[in-house]
């Protein structure tokens, strides 16, 4: 409980339109639980135009070297089949990529994968990663999301970070923390509730990251001290490398209002 004291034995925080002097100080960080607001506003007319003729221009160019894909509308396109050999047919066509957001299989026995052994599965890794390496552009970036599985004799739940973070030629920036909440309940351990996003770049000195665009407005949280004063980022607040994001799983009716602002072409 926050107990109201005198201006002169207070510590004021937040901005000066949110000053409030507070016995206990600053609240608790707590993590970032919503889409930056750049995802949530409708495209302009410009905008969607813009998008759908490179959309065009990129299917034209991917059908030329992969074949039609298995699926394509509204700036959205997908092709099905093996990783390896559609990024080997990337490269042969000299297609360059601006950021990769990717979850493999974790190798646990789902019934839409092959159970190898960890050490076959790192190799495999590696494999696509350096594959991707080669077709990422120089200010490039990737986002793997990956959790935990079972190496024999060694642990049951080893995170896949500790096998994977230097199995390509990226260079890892950090790990982000993905709490999802609801998930597996278990019995003689404690339940899973997080995994982890590896944040790589191709070029320690030059790579893509536009803080302003995903800040969190909403957060008042101080975080640097200035004049005696504890002030919060007027463009709000960064993220940091926590998230907290429900799972969106299979059989979910869940549909977003926000319009993606950008071409995908899906590898499935």
């Amino acid at each position: 409980m926050n107990v109201p004291i005198t201006e002169d034995k207070a510590r004021k925080i937040a901005s000066k339109e949110h000053n409030a002097y507070i016995g206990n100080g600053i609240d608790q960080h707590k993590a970032t639980q919503i889409a930056p607001p750049s995802l949530l506003k409708p495209l302009s007319e410009e905008l969607r135009h813009n998008l759908s003729t490179q959309q065009e221009l990129l299917e034209a160019q991917l059908y030329k070297f992969l074949g039609k894909p298995f699926y394509s509308d509204n700036r959205f396109i997908l092709y099905q089949g093996d990783s390896t050999d559609l990024l080997q047919k990337l490269d042969l066509a000299n297609i360059k990529i601006d950021l990769t957001v990717t979850s493999p299989p974790y190798n646990i026995g789902k019934e839409y994968e092959v159970l190898m052994s960890v050490d076959k599965y790192i190799e495999w890794c590696s494999k696509w990663m350096y594959q991707l390496h080669k077709i990422t552009k120089a200010d490039g970036t990737f986002w793997l999301n990956v959790g935990y599985l079972e190496v024999p004799s060694k642990g049951l739940c080893v995170p896949i970070p500790y096998l994977l973070w230097d199995k390509s030629p990226f260079y890892l920036l950090q790990e982000v923390v993905w709490q999802y909440g609801a998930g597996v309940s278990t019995k003689h351990r404690l339940s899973p509730r997080n995994e982890k996003w590896l944040f790589y770049i191709k070029d320690i000195q030059n790579y893509t990251f536009n803080l302003d665009a995903i800040r969190d407005p909403n957060v008042k949280y101080p975080n640097q001290k200035k004049n005696g004063e504890y002030r919060c980022n007027p463009l709000g607040k960064n993220p940091s490398d926590v998230w907290e994001f429900p799972k969106i799983t299979t059989g979910t009716k869940r549909s977003s209002s926000a319009e993606a602002a950008e071409n995908i072409a899906g590898l499935l």
